[in-house]
């Protein structure tokens, strides 16, 4: 299959989709347990058929990343699931050997020509390509970029991974968890982040850790989710969540 990059244009900024996985043909009921049942025959039409096929039912969804040209820094949102990751309770993403980095340089970028990571999450489907493995060992795949994530996140996903314990998390507030990030994740993709010095932790609020880009507080699908936020000239989309 013929992958092409969709490219947006925000005020200044240059928006550009890299696929990574095409996820069709999903059932709403497996992706949202809590869905009422009469909800996608109700609220339906207001999803695009790109999104929602009425006939059958069923989402099509992707795996992807975004690509941000702004204010002279190359930004990449979420990683996807990567290469060679350990997903036995997911086969369908366990141990991929994909072209994605084939696909990020013909939208015309190399891996060390990236600035920033931004993740709105520490789910396997979203930090995958933050590393890559080579020699024995995990190591970043975007040397010179800066990984920002929050700090919420990275602590109860280190307590997860049996790093140090974070008894205060999950807050109360959030409800039981549905289910845990996948368990080999955080040692994987976001420990060697961390330990190459490449991280900056941050307090989902709404503040800007790079200039017109901002994490807004957003959680329930991960205990600290950010939906993030590009201002470009006088308009303000998000344009991951």
């Amino acid at each position: 299959m013929k992958h092409l990059n969709k490219t947006y244009h925000i005020g200044a900024a240059t928006v550009t989709r890299i696929d990574e996985i095409p996820l069709p043909n999903r059932v709403p009921s497996v992706l949202y347990p809590d869905l009422d049942a009469g909800a996608m025959e109700e609220y339906g039409h207001f999803l695009t058929g790109g999104s929602y096929d009425r006939k059958t039912g069923t989402l099509a969804q992707s795996i992807h990343t975004w690509l941000v040209r702004f204010s002279g820094y190359t930004i990449l949102i979420d990683t996807g699931v990567g290469n060679g990751k350990t997903l036995p309770a997911a086969p369908q993403f366990d141990h991929l050997d994909l072209p994605y980095l084939d696909r990020l340089l013909a939208a015309g970028v190399q891996p060390a020509e990236v600035d920033f990571v931004l993740m709105t999450h520490l789910h396997s489907d979203h930090v995958g390509w933050n590393t890559r493995f080579e020699r024995g060992r995990w190591v970043p795949t975007f040397p010179n970029a800066k990984y920002i994530f929050s700090h919420t996140e990275q602590r109860y996903n280190a307590s997860l991974s049996g790093h140090k314990p974070a008894p205060d998390l999950p807050q109360p507030a959030l409800g039981k968890p549905v289910r845990q990030p996948a368990s080999h994740m955080y040692d994987e993709s976001v420990a060697p982040i961390i330990e190459s010095g490449l991280a900056l932790l941050i307090d989902v609020d709404g503040t800007e850790p790079v200039n017109g880009l901002s994490f807004l507080p957003t959680p329930g699908h991960s205990i600290d989710h950010a939906s993030i936020c590009l201002r470009s000239g006088r308009t303000g989309s998000p344009v991951s969540g």
